[in-house]
């Protein structure tokens, strides 16, 4: 068990008064709701995670258990990390599909393309649509490790040891886990702009109204980002700058389910995050 916390951090710090008094508030809370539904509380599972840079271990007692500090949780199946670079939970992701793909290998000779291409989008590709919105703008290692998979699968499905990463997609007519991702994105922010979607979405991006009819209008409120990885590379940021980019034939489809049809053939070839950016070592991203 993970208690969600309340925790006051200063620029130089945190104050530990307050970040214990925090946790025995949250601890009190689920505690009683342990009791109301006749259940125990296991000790053994009850810890903390202190998201950010200090790393320093302390213990938190509430009466007769004992919270220690964890560097990572597993909850509903996504591995949380106190970095939140998710590269743990991808790497996770990453053993478990190559595993799959190895048994995939061993059969590809008594299968032809379409029984391989239904094992690889059931068993293999299927890993990564779970919560993809949550670990989407991971590393460019973890994704490089996530397209090298990909790319594995590929070649085993059509055997061909030959041709580049983006022909077998064009091959198969598919595109890279993280433009899969940016489609699901997008299909999120229409159920906002339709009202159908769910609060906690809703929360995280905020609709405006467009009062002058603007031809280039910000139909998404962008906050000011000042940190990469906690800011400028998230869903609050990236989101609507996405949707700006997203042609208006696409926005002003009738239907959730045509505009899921549709979003299939969208390739973000302007997407400005830097997984989408060429990197070069030592010199940077040049685009």
């Amino acid at each position: 068990m993970l208690l969600p916390t309340y925790s006051t951090h200063f620029k130089y710090g945190f104050n530990i008064e307050e970040e214990n008094t925090s946790l025995q508030f949250d601890f009190t809370v689920v505690k009683s709701w342990f009791f109301e539904n006749y259940m125990v509380l296991n000790a053994g599972k009850c810890h903390y995670m202190c998201i950010g840079n200090d790393t320093e271990s302390r213990e938190f007692v509430f009466e007769d258990i004992t919270m220690k500090n964890t560097t990572e949780v597993k909850m509903l199946g996504i591995t949380i990390d106190s970095k939140l670079n998710f590269n743990s939970h991808i790497k996770t992701l990453c053993v478990k599909a190559s595993q799959k793909i190895g048994a995939l290998s061993r059969l590809s000779n008594y299968l032809n393309k379409d029984e391989k291409s239904l094992i690889f989008n059931s068993m293999i590709k299927s890993h990564f649509s779970y919560c993809p919105l949550v670990w989407m703008f991971c590393s460019r290692t973890s994704n490089n490790m996530i397209n090298r998979l990909h790319e594995r699968s590929l070649r085993i499905v059509n055997d061909d040891e030959n041709s580049d990463f983006k022909s077998l997609l064009e091959m198969n007519n598919e595109v890279s886990i993280h433009h899969r991702n940016l489609q699901v994105l997008m299909t999120e922010l229409y159920k906002i702009k339709q009202n159908i979607s769910v609060p906690i979405m809703e929360n995280m991006f905020q609709v405006r109204e467009n009062k002058y009819n603007l031809r280039h209008f910000q139909e998404f409120e962008t906050e000011r980002k000042r940190t990469i990885n906690y800011s400028i590379e998230s869903l609050s940021y990236r989101g609507p700058q996405l949707w700006s980019i997203l042609p208006n034939n696409l926005k002003e489809v009738v239907s959730l389910n045509l505009f899921k049809t549709n979003i299939k053939n969208w390739i973000c070839s302007e997407c400005p995050c830097r997984l989408c950016k060429t990197f070069i070592q030592n010199l940077g991203f040049i685009n």
